[in-house]
């Protein structure tokens, strides 16, 4: 039943974004950003994005090799609309861990009803409405993360977690915490600490939105 409902409402983004697109419908630059980036991935180039400024590399405003994922895709199918079904795809599969983990928690029909109010949800909504984006990507891990929490399954938590937490805009640790693990003589306590710090810098350098 959960990729069932992944089924339907990666259809319904899908569907939805096309039709936008179709009427000159869009509220950013963000589909024409991500389209040239990816289309220098597809073909095994930079990322370049000549629309914020002639041979503008994009790892140098966003450094987001995460969307490197939609390269093979627009590769075969090289069209701007490739990127808005990649995002209902991935955005849609984020139903799948909510719903699994609701079913098993609260029943099928109550499972079900959160499901489905999640994936009908403004927020969800609003990130399908703005065009491609790589934060696309945060809502699948995010879930999967939230999903291995309530399980208490700390190792999956971690490796899907970690990821999605360096999203643009997305929750950052304390910064005070980052300037007392920079350097010099650490305080006994502060070295557990300062060891999820670092972990959590090196996790940005997987998807850094």
């Amino acid at each position: 039943m959960p990729y069932a409902l992944w089924a339907v409402f990666a259809a319904a983004y899908a569907t939805l974004s096309l039709q936008r697109f179709s009427r000159f419908d869009t509220p950013s630059w963000d589909n024409a950003i991500f389209t040239q980036a990816i289309a220098g991935y597809a073909n095994l180039g930079a990322p370049v994005v000549d629309i914020k400024g002639p041979g503008f590399n994009i790892l140098g405003d966003h450094f987001s090799p995460i969307i490197a994922l939609v390269a093979p895709f627009y590769r075969i199918f090289p069209d701007p609309r490739t990127l808005l079904v990649a995002q209902a795809v991935a955005v849609g599969f984020s139903v799948v861990p909510i719903a699994r983990l609701a079913i098993r928690r609260l029943g099928l029909g109550s499972g079900l009803a959160v499901a489905m109010a999640y994936g009908l949800s403004f927020g969800i909504a609003s990130a399908v409405y703005v065009d491609f984006h790589e934060v696309a990507f945060a809502a699948p891990l995010l879930a999967l993360a939230g999903e291995a929490y309530v399980d208490r399954r700390w190792g999956p938590r971690g490796v899907v977690g970690g990821p999605a937490a360096a999203g643009e805009g997305g929750p950052r640790p304390d910064r005070r915490r980052g300037r007392r693990c920079g350097g010099g003589e650490r305080r006994q306590e502060d070295r557990v600490a300062c060891s999820w710090w670092e972990a959590w810098r090196a996790s940005r350098w997987c998807c850094w939105c």
